[in-house]
């Protein structure tokens, strides 16, 4: 006894071109997942190149900064590692969260510093190692007496297991007022003008 089956060839074409695309979808899936895009390089480490890092580490230097805006040393503290390293643009070392927060309070005391981010990002090493960089310009204003400066800064922050493990501050003051960047202007010198007066008449 002979069994005769009957495909529909149509069916059988579309069932093909379905399974095609499954597949093709979760190569590509596969592929976008154990292959991140980099850039860049680092000249210390060769194997290091540079990824799109977290929005969680974007919202925790912008957190950061709120507690200092907000004079709230604790806060600040609890998300500083304990062997924080810091590097001002002024030559300032810092180390240790305990003696970050001493020089903090007696800063801001004495400026009632102010900061105000303008642009935030953040990259990693596609290995994973070292955690994450937050790259950050803000501007920073302190009082001084009666006179006010302003400064531009950029800082770049390592970011490891929610906390802060080192930063980088490097500045550019503005100018204090209009007349530090205002051309200099010469005076005539003496008996100039009398000499200009008579060549006046003359003609």
């Amino acid at each position: 006894m002979r069994i005769v089956i009957i495909l529909d060839i149509r069916k059988v074409r579309k069932l093909i071109l379905g399974l095609s695309i499954i597949v093709f979808l979760m190569a590509c899936q596969q592929e976008t997942q154990t292959q991140e895009r980099s850039v860049g390089f680092s000249l210390q480490d060769s194997s290091i190149s540079w990824g799109l890092g977290s929005q969680e580490s974007v919202d925790l230097w912008e957190k950061y900064l709120g507690f200092h805006n907000d004079r709230q040393y604790d806060s600040i503290a609890k998300y500083n590692a304990d062997a924080i390293h810091i590097e001002g643009s002024d030559g300032l070392v810092v180390d240790g969260s305990d003696n970050h927060i001493a020089l903090l309070k007696a800063w801001i005391g004495q400026t009632d510093a102010k900061w105000t981010t303008q642009w935030v990002t953040s990259v990693k090493d596609v290995n994973g190692v070292g955690g994450e960089w937050v790259l950050s310009g803000h501007n920073l204003k302190q009082n001084f007496g009666d006179s006010v400066a302003n400064e531009q800064d950029f800082a770049g922050v390592r970011v490891e297991d929610g906390k802060i493990i080192e930063f980088y501050v490097f500045s550019k003051q503005y100018p204090k007022s209009p007349e530090a960047t205002a051309p200099a202007i010469q005076l005539p010198e003496e008996g100039t003008e009398e000499v200009a007066e008579e060549a006046s008449t003359e003609e």
